[in-house]
């Protein structure tokens, strides 16, 4: 991650940096977007705070669930939870299972609150009755709207500008016309 470095003052004090520093100013910079950081890009601790997060506000919800409709509650569990499930999500593309496994765990247990159905119960036709994708798919298809938004030439411009066209030499293949190269980054 970020060696400890050390650094030779004017008063020839010897003056440590160590990974802390650095952890702490990314957390600093993180904590304005509610996205953290981690120096090897695992997000697991923003996972964690966000499955805590979600799973405190599903249990108030579930203590005044019956003072709404099925359809204000379906609300108040869009704006709570999924709200956060949902924001900057595309960052998640990649991440190890086991986090996308406890993001997943967040969802079924409000796919669960809303129905009432019981633990028990399947949990994939509850989701596909309530049309709500599993984790991952929401996460692919974030970046699929992004893309296609990008590729539209709608903003944002920094977006469209790292989209090259696939062009490819004999134009017999229709899907050729529609492809896109992967963006080299430097």
């Amino acid at each position: 991650c970020f060696s400890s470095s050390i650094i030779k003052t004017e008063s020839s004090d010897l003056i440590s940096h160590t990974s802390y520093l650095y952890r702490s100013y990314i957390d600093l910079l993180s904590t304005g977007v509610s996205v953290i950081l981690d120096c090897d890009l695992t997000f697991e601790l923003y996972v964690k705070k966000l499955v805590q997060s979600c799973f405190f506000q599903l249990r108030s919800v579930a203590k005044i669930k019956p003072m709404f409709s099925y359809s204000n509650l379906e609300k108040v569990i869009h704006s709570l939870i999924f709200s956060r499930l949902d924001y900057c999500n595309s960052l998640l593309s990649g991440i190890n299972q086991k986090l996308i496994s406890r993001l997943q765990q967040v969802q079924n247990a409000a796919a669960r609150l809303l129905p009432g159905s019981n633990r028990w119960q399947r949990i994939t036709p509850v989701l596909a009755s309530l049309h709500w994708l599993p984790v991952h798919f929401r996460i692919d298809f974030k970046i699929l709207i992004i893309t296609f938004k990008a590729h539209l030439g709608l903003p944002p411009t920094y977006i469209c500008d790292m989209l090259i066209s696939y062009e490819p030499a004999a134009a017999s293949d229709p899907q050729a016309l529609t492809s896109l190269l992967l963006p080299i980054l430097t």
